[in-house]
């Protein structure tokens, strides 16, 4: 990297390792290695330690293990960033462990309660509706009337979400943990045909509960994206009705 003022950051899958125990195979090529490490030394980029996980990449078998995804950076980063870590998180949906690189830390504030179009799909959101529907309120006046058949029910609704999603949470958990135990024993040494079939079936089913949760977030992106949209076009409204337009 020519320019000594700039802040350089490489990332991604680099399918070469520096060490022999960044591998867990049988071949390792020694050139590819030399010439991987001697880019990295040319270029005058630093490796990260990375926490969470020994290797980065496991094949679909769980036989091969290899750490090829990393960041590279420059002494100019780390002199902005010191504080600055890598971290391999567990498998879920790909043969890469995702790398997250952290330098601050964000709070967003808790999430508004809504009813999501993921909600049907689930056990017992029917029978809810139903039972809640059924309980006598007192008479009253038709819009107060229907007040109070809404109320209850969207109590009902916010008590049923709330329990499904705790076992959820917990069922989500208990398979990252077991695919991650997997994992970190595929490191040591090889699975066995029944384990690999469980760390199959357990991601499988990680899939399926993310691909619920995907609902969810597109139809927060679609609201974010109509709200902000909303307030250009007040700001817009705003900017021609101003008394300096008169």
């Amino acid at each position: 990297m020519e320019n000594k003022n700039a802040i350089w950051l490489l990332m991604g899958d680099f399918n070469e390792v520096r060490e022999k125990c960044d591998r867990l195979s049988k071949i390792v090529c020694a050139s590819s290695m030399e010439a991987f490490n001697s880019f990295i030394h040319e270029a005058d980029l630093e490796d990260f330690a990375m926490w969470g996980r020994k290797f980065t990449w496991m094949s679909q078998d769980g036989k091969s293990l290899s750490k090829i995804d990393r960041f590279l950076v420059c002494h100019g980063f780390l002199a902005h960033w010191n504080m600055a870590s890598v971290t391999a998180l567990p498998r879920l949906h790909s043969d890469h462990s995702p790398l997250i690189l952290v330098s601050d830390f964000y709070d967003f504030g808790p999430i508004p309660f809504k009813i999501f179009n993921s909600w049907p799909q689930l056990d017992g959101l029917h029978k809810i509706v139903l039972d809640s529907w059924a309980k006598p309120i007192k008479g009253g006046d038709n819009d107060k009337l229907l007040l109070r058949k809404f109320q209850p029910l969207k109590n009902d609704i916010r008590c049923w979400r709330y329990s499904l999603r705790n076992k959820e949470n917990e069922e989500y958990g208990e398979l990252v943990k077991k695919i991650d135990l997997l994992e970190l024993q595929a490191e040591q040494r090889g699975l066995s045909s029944p384990e690999r079939a469980s760390w199959k079936k357990w991601k499988s089913r990680i899939i399926e509960i993310d691909s619920i949760r995907r609902l969810d977030l597109n139809q927060k992106a679609r609201e974010s994206k109509r709200r902000c949209g909303v307030v250009e076009m007040i700001k817009r409204r705003d900017r021609t009705v101003s008394p300096s337009n008169l």
